[in-house]
């Protein structure tokens, strides 16, 4: 069984092959460059950008006539899966996989009626909450008075590269602001099973928004640092001061610290967010080494590359 997408913008190939469906000259040249290769950049921007689905297309192109249902299907692109990263460790919740995702609802750019973009994967898993207890309401008589069953889901596991070293001693750097926190909370409860007494020190640079806003599992992590799983928390709000403020400005200001962990201690570095963010840390982490290792930016550089070859430094970055 396939499933096809509707709500994200089409893909250059789909335009491409609405063209021919266009009645009107102009439209299906319009189409036909959005779908080229000189067309791109506008595509992006005009497109991808302002988030226009198949809806928005076929109001920009009233001319298209809606092909036949079949070979309406065959000319869009299948349901890709969303992937996330566990939330969650096996040995905590053994039978249980916890996600942690941020539903996504965002006005659309370009629609003064105020359209709303939501994304497919996060809606549809916020629309999966169990019932509790019996309920009488509307269902079959046979099943009236008992628990209703637990919602459904297509899900599948990867094989994740994160995972922590093996000797539980050595340090660890965790770097997950917003929803990158998620394999970080799974180590953290990893952490909770080993030996007090020997394993090392672990240090969590998280941020988000606001404290009173996005603070997510908050009493989680004071938690995991008052019970001495986390050795410290870094916080970082971007928009509670005047001033914005990031995890890559806390490693910064965290240097003495960083440098002694990774070059003195052996410590493994896990960082898990958007794709620039993931940038942002890595050009730090290379400017702190330089600095304290008086070594020059192309000479910390590629120490940073062979603490990524012996994975020693770990990213799960995506595209925001």
């Amino acid at each position: 069984t396939c499933y096809i997408s509707l709500n994200l913008p089409p893909s250059r190939a789909t335009l491409g092959k609405l063209s021919h469906f266009a009645t009107m000259q102009e439209h299906r040249e319009r189409l036909r460059y959005l779908s080229s290769k000189e067309g791109k950049d506008e595509y992006h921007s005009r497109i991808v950008e302002r988030k226009h689905d198949l809806v928005d297309i076929f109001e920009m192109f009233p001319s298209i006539q809606k092909p036949e249902l079949g070979s309406f299907f065959e000319i869009l692109p299948k349901l890709q899966p969303r992937y996330y990263t566990i939330s969650s460790s096996s040995l905590k919740h053994p039978s249980r996989v916890h996600v942690t995702a941020s539903i996504v609802t965002e006005r659309k750019p370009g629609f003064p009626e105020g359209r709303i973009f939501k994304g497919a994967c996060t809606h549809f898993l916020d629309k999966l909450a169990p019932r509790e207890g019996p309920s009488a309401g509307k269902r079959p008589k046979d099943q009236r008075g008992k628990p209703a069953p637990w919602p459904q889901a297509y899900v599948f596991v990867r094989k994740s590269t994160f995972k922590l070293p093996q000797d539980i001693t050595v340090p660890l750097i965790l770097i997950g602001p917003g929803t990158g926190i998620a394999p970080m909370r799974a180590f953290i409860q990893e952490r909770e099973t080993q030996d007090s007494k020997e394993r090392g020190d672990a240090v969590l640079f998280f941020g988000c928004r606001r404290e009173t806003e996005d603070f997510i599992y908050r009493d989680e992590l004071m938690k995991a640092v008052d019970d001495g799983i986390l050795t410290k928390l870094h916080l970082a709000f971007s928009r509670q001061e005047a001033k914005k403020v990031y995890v890559q400005h806390l490693l910064k200001r965290e240097s003495d610290a960083i440098f002694t962990y990774i070059e003195k201690k052996g410590a493994y570095i896990y960082v898990c967010g958007g794709t620039q963010m993931g940038k942002d840390v890595q050009h730090s982490l290379e400017e702190i080494i330089a600095q304290k290792g008086n070594m020059s930016l192309d000479e910390s550089h590629a120490y940073v590359e062979n603490l990524t070859k012996t994975k020693r430094y770990v990213q799960e970055l995506w595209s925001t």
